[in-house]
């Protein structure tokens, strides 16, 4: 396995580095964070961005890291060699006519979630690894906000509408207590009238500057399921504590310092206090670096050697 022969893919698809670190895009930015870090190992000095025009060698990896079904199919039968590296797959994905042609032609499937890896091998559909997302070394200071804040994140897509509800129900419980819970703007028409001059509404922000955000945050609270969400690593990252609502988040997260689980409970205030009365930013980021580690690309080395020789 040459190590110059790695063909990273990223969106938009045949960008230049620039383009794509300048995209706002979600795909963006986590394919170019893992991307930078791969990079980093200096195991890999000859990796380089997927080029439409690009020569392509018979030994050579695609390694793609975007939505599978956002990959033209002509892209993917260019090469031999192909590894998806991406959380939106799953057994059930596997077999959709929008991921099926083009996951047939995937060598190696990567997942940065330890459960999906294994119900891949179990079923037989796609030998398939475990590798965490992580991030590069953050470039600013974590200084939390005076009063405990809370950024509630909600899904609107319309299979999980129901977010907004129990975002802006968990958002109330949030001002009892004193704590002051912040919300995407786009979510405002949405919000119950007795909440509304209560609650901070924030505008959609450049990644450099979301993350600013995070990191005066006590604590990040999602709703949104169905995914692998990047902002529960940044938020770690900035020393968020972590509130799953309504089951959204997966298993993986639990082991964090600072993690609860809400689901109306009747006493979750009791609970919440006592995690706030021992929270540490500090701490919830020392945890965030074990669970995701930086140097956790190395294993795409022994990964391809073990397939492709």
């Amino acid at each position: 396995m040459k190590p110059q022969s790695i063909h990273v893919l990223l969106y938009p698809i045949g960008a230049p580095e620039a383009e794509v670190m300048a995209c706002e895009n979600s795909n963006s930015y986590i394919g170019m964070e893992q991307y930078r870090l791969i990079k980093a190992t200096g195991r890999f000095p000859g990796a380089r961005l997927f080029q439409m025009d690009g020569a392509v060698a018979a030994e050579d990896v695609l390694l793609i890291m975007l939505p599978l079904p956002q990959v033209p199919l002509e892209i993917i039968e260019r090469f031999n060699r192909v590894v998806y590296y991406y959380d939106d797959m799953s057994t059930v994905k596997a077999e959709l006519p929008e991921y099926r042609l083009h996951f047939e032609r995937v060598s190696v499937y990567i997942s940065p979630l330890a459960d999906t890896a294994a119900q891949m091998n179990a079923a037989g559909l796609k030998k398939s690894y475990h590798v965490p997302w992580s991030m590069c070394p953050i470039e600013y200071s974590i200084n939390k906000s005076e009063k405990p804040s809370m950024l509630v994140d909600m899904d609107g897509r319309d299979f999980t509408r129901y977010s907004i509800d129990h975002g802006f129900g968990f958002s109330q419980r949030l001002l009892g207590l004193g704590i002051q819970p912040f919300a995407f703007k786009r979510f405002e028409p949405h919000c119950p009238a007795e909440l509304h001059p209560r609650i901070r509404f924030i505008e959609n922000m450049p990644r450099p500057e979301f993350l600013r955000f995070l990191s005066t945050m006590w604590a990040y609270a999602s709703g949104i399921r169905g995914s692998y969400e990047f902002c529960v690593l940044e938020s770690a990252m900035s020393g968020c504590a972590l509130i799953s609502l309504y089951g959204a988040l997966p298993a993986e997260h639990w082991q964090r310092r600072s993690y609860l689980k809400y689901s109306g409970e009747a006493k979750f205030e009791d609970t919440l206090r006592t995690m706030l009365a021992s929270y540490d930013p500090l701490a919830v980021q020392q945890d965030a670096l074990a669970l995701y580690p930086r140097d956790a690309k190395q294993q795409l080395e022994p990964i391809l050697r073990e397939n492709f020789g």
